[in-house]
């Protein structure tokens, strides 16, 4: 399996001048990618704002205007549908988030007439995506729903945009950040936590099975000698394992252990020793799963510049690494970064060759927002310029 794993050079830069537009957007390579790319890009011109997703062809690296939303502050997709022929998203318009369907010729069917909070959906990618879900024939939808200050996990209908029932609601705290709700692809099983920087006293996890609505712990059958392990965020996309992990002495920001829990706590594979400090990584944390399970990437900062992306195989036992380019610094929001439970938001590729991820640095001569997609050997697509470049999402493979 990881024999596949990051095969593929791609040196390439996308540049975006001007109003976005194809004829304004550049792109040097004859490297193809393993499938065709969505990014996101707000533009405003003479006062109008305007939300675009671009796609990237994986093999001309052509790029194109996929749906162009003349009304929209902001976009941001979110999941495929199992065909591949539905694109979740949401749009902001006039101060209100919206959850809406789009089909793959880039034309929107319907949204659902229901709030949602954008913080619930800020950081996900698609092939890691916990809040967003589709029955196997892609006609029901399940995502999350605010009002009256509960969040509500919703089941509604993906042709007609009819909100079919409520799975579970929960309340809304009053604290600074609402919590983060994550489900399993199978609907039986929730994960809540709040996690507010502002008051550390004010974390919260709970791991509910989702027809009893009964907590589980999950870390009770972990070896005795590993003293507070963190639970992490989520779960994997097909088996509804969960990860944990315990912290070094010697260096308290390193993982030194790593479980795969299933949903009894017990311990389906465990990885030792992770090789972190061999590149003098001083913060890594959870992990993103690869979409077929067979490996875990993860993110790991090494003083103020440099950073790696690290692929672990769960078959074989094997690293691989890819070292972000410098002078570039990976940013994310500080309540990311000081909630050990979280992870970074990038997102494999399904066969897992590239890594793409939202980059923001402060090194550049102004603020760069950028979109990278990361190789095995480090190669860089780039995707930046007069407008800030974001949410990258892979496209399915699709017959016509």
């Amino acid at each position: 399996m990881f024999s596949r794993l990051m095969k593929i050079v791609v040196p390439i830069f996308v540049m975006i001048t001007a109003f976005p537009s194809p004829t304004s957007i550049r792109a040097d390579s004859e490297t193809p990618l393993p499938q065709d790319l969505l990014f996101s890009v707000n533009a405003s011109e003479n006062g109008t704002d305007k939300s675009i997703l671009f796609r990237v062809d994986a093999n001309t690296l052509e790029l194109s205007e996929f749906y162009v939303d003349e009304s929209a502050n902001e976009i941001k997709a979110l999941s495929w549908s199992p065909d591949g022929r539905k694109l979740a998203i949401i749009r902001l318009e006039q101060g209100r988030w919206q959850f809406c369907i789009i089909s793959l010729e880039g034309i929107r069917d319907l949204c659902f007439d229901t709030e949602i909070s954008f913080y619930a959906y800020r950081n996900v990618g698609v092939q890691t995506n916990d809040t967003v879900t589709w029955s196997a024939d892609g006609e029901t939808v399940y995502f999350l729903a605010e009002n009256e200050r509960k969040f509500s996990l919703i089941a509604a209908d993906a042709i007609t945009g009819e909100l079919k029932e409520i799975l579970y609601q929960h309340p809304r705290p009053y604290g600074e950040y609402p919590p983060r709700i994550f489900w399993s692809s199978d609907l039986q099983y929730l994960d809540i936590r709040y996690f507010d920087i502002a008051t550390p006293d004010f974390d919260y996890e709970a791991v509910l099975n989702l027809a009893t609505e009964q907590p589980l712990d999950l870390l009770t059958k972990l070896p005795k000698e590993f003293d507070n392990p963190i639970l992490c965020e989520g779960f994997s996309p097909i088996n509804a394992y969960m990860i944990a992990f315990t912290l070094s002495e010697s260096t308290p920001q390193i993982p030194d252990h790593y479980f795969i829990l299933d949903m009894q706590g017990n311990i389906v594979q465990s990885i030792e020793n992770p090789i972190f400090n061999d590149y003098f990584v001083d913060g890594a944390g959870c992990p993103r799963w690869q979409s077929d399970e067979g490996v875990l990437f993860f993110v790991g900062n090494s003083g103020r510049y440099d950073s790696h992306i690290f692929g672990y195989s769960l078959e074989d036992d094997v690293w691989v690494v890819s070292q972000l380019p410098q002078p570039y610094i990976g940013y994310w929001n500080l309540f990311e970064l000081n909630n050990p439970a979280a992870s970074y938001p990038i997102v494999p590729s399904p066969n897992g060759t590239h890594i793409a991820l939202e980059f923001i640095s402060f090194q550049a001569p102004n603020t760069l927002n950028a979109v990278f997609v990361v190789s095995r050997d480090s190669e860089v697509l780039k995707v930046s310029g007069d407008y800030v470049a974001r949410n990258p999402i892979w496209i399915p493979n699709v017959e016509p």
